[in-house]
């Protein structure tokens, strides 16, 4: 485009190994490395998972996902929390090292995946009770949640969810109710650490809600494997070049219908043309 050659690249790694994830991650960006594109923009589903240094091998592996932190996180609407959590142990820095110098846009978004889904061939909602006629999970029943969520400082939620859920999570590095909340309940997380590395439950819903109609807003993780860490698998990185492109948004359509279709929330990044493409 006037000049430059902007490439796109799309990818779905393998789920079940670091190892075989950073060794396709490594042969795409040796692909796009010859290709010698003026600025690059690499998407899809890297299938990031909790990864940690396992001495003395020196080797990269599996890691535990938080489950304390996670579930309590989610089960009261807090997914700044929940998403510090997961992305701290998160393989994709490893897989794309800085050195690479690949971007990406901060993440303002609750996490993706693995969410029940609802299609007309297979429904993993039909079976949970509707909103009357459940009580909320056990994390949830600790405290109050009203008012409790959340959008991001960027509000790139959209209006849907928030409608759906209602609340505000507050700025950034302002201390707000959820803040207190969580620690008061410090001592479920510390319950837990006999089994940290196993989710209590098979689903883990926003706000504790286990219900038919928060799965049908895609509103519940899918956590019958211990792996599925609710978390950010599907990603989009980029090189910029030289002005080519400026990045302007990174968010993800969650909290309706449409997107318990499948069981990834669909990730969507925009960016603008930069001066030395402009028309």
């Amino acid at each position: 485009l006037n000049g430059k050659a902007i490439c796109f690249a799309a990818c779905h790694l393998d789920a079940s190994k670091h190892e075989t994830r950073a060794y396709q991650a490594t042969q795409i960006m040796l692909a796009l490395s010859t290709l010698e594109c003026d600025a690059e923009v690499w998407m899809g589903d890297f299938n990031t998972r909790p990864t940690m240094l396992h001495l003395p091998s020196g080797k990269y592996g599996d890691a535990c996902c938080p489950w304390p932190e996670v579930e309590l996180a989610v089960s009261h609407m807090a997914p700044k929390e929940a998403r510090e959590a997961v992305l701290k142990v998160d393989d994709m820095g490893i897989m794309v090292p800085p050195d690479r110098q690949y971007k990406e846009m901060p993440i303002k978004f609750p996490a993706t995946f693995h969410k029940r889904y609802r299609r007309a061939e297979k429904d993993q909602c039909k079976k949970l009770p509707t909103k009357g006629d459940n009580p909320q999970s056990m994390a949830a029943g600790l405290v109050t949640q009203a008012g409790l969520m959340t959008h991001d400082t960027n509000e790139q939620i959209g209006h849907p969810y928030l409608a759906y859920f209602g609340g505000h999570e507050g700025l950034e590095g302002e201390e707000t109710s959820i803040q207190h909340i969580l620690q008061a309940n410090e001592f479920w997380k510390a319950s837990k650490s006999s089994y940290p590395c196993k989710p209590s439950s098979d689903i883990l819903c926003w706000a504790g809600s286990e219900t038919r109609e928060s799965c049908q807003a895609s509103g519940c993780f899918n956590t019958h494997k211990a792996s599925h860490c609710p978390g950010y698998t599907d990603r989009i990185i980029f090189k910029p070049g030289d002005g080519v492109l400026e990045p302007c948004s990174y968010s993800s359509f969650q909290g309706e219908s449409i997107a318990a279709l499948a069981d990834h929330n669909p990730v969507i990044a925009s960016f603008k043309l930069g001066v030395h493409t402009s028309l």
